[in-house]
């Protein structure tokens, strides 16, 4: 009888080791959930105008003046061109696992170099990234001017040797 309880002491022992080791020491976290996204991306009334081949609006003043010394030709691109590329790579591209990789990549590498080299790290132990939303709002650019080049000089062109 004393034998039974022993081994069943042991037993109990054991298994709660072998469960304390499978709780802190397993790799992965569970995995959340991830919702996936198929919102439309918001689009600028402008671009939208612009998008549709509605009549652009006319540029504010501001925007048309070029600045004093810059030498340009003093009218700002409206960059709806730009916008509009940049639409159709956001809408195509947002959700695929490639870019889904490549920015977790880049953001793990962030996160390592922020855990070695800042404060941060010694209060740390470490940074793990769950989900990624690259959201459904596009930056937009407003305007571009054409910048006179800086002179050449005889050091600069001589090729770094």
């Amino acid at each position: 009888m004393i034998y039974i309880i022993l081994l069943s002491a042991l037993a109990g022992a054991l298994c709660v080791v072998l469960l304390q080791m499978l709780l802190l020491y397993r790799n992965k976290p569970e995995a959340v959930p991830r919702h996936v996204q198929y919102v439309k991306p918001v689009v600028e009334p402008s671009l939208k105008d612009y998008l549709s081949g509605a009549k652009e609006p006319p540029a504010s003043p501001e925007s048309t003046c070029s600045a004093p010394g810059n030498g340009g030709s003093g009218k700002s691109e409206s960059c709806h061109f730009l916008n509009a590329i940049f639409l159709f790579l956001f809408r195509e591209l947002r959700d695929t696992p490639i870019v889904r990789h490549w920015l977790t990549k880049k953001i793990k590498v962030e996160f390592e170099e922020l855990l070695q080299t800042r404060t941060a790290g010694r209060l740390l132990e470490g940074l793990s990234l769950r989900d990624i939303s690259l959201g459904n709002a596009l930056p937009v650019l407003r305007s571009a001017r054409p910048l006179q080049p800086s002179p050449v000089t005889a050091n600069s062109s001589s090729g770094g040797g």
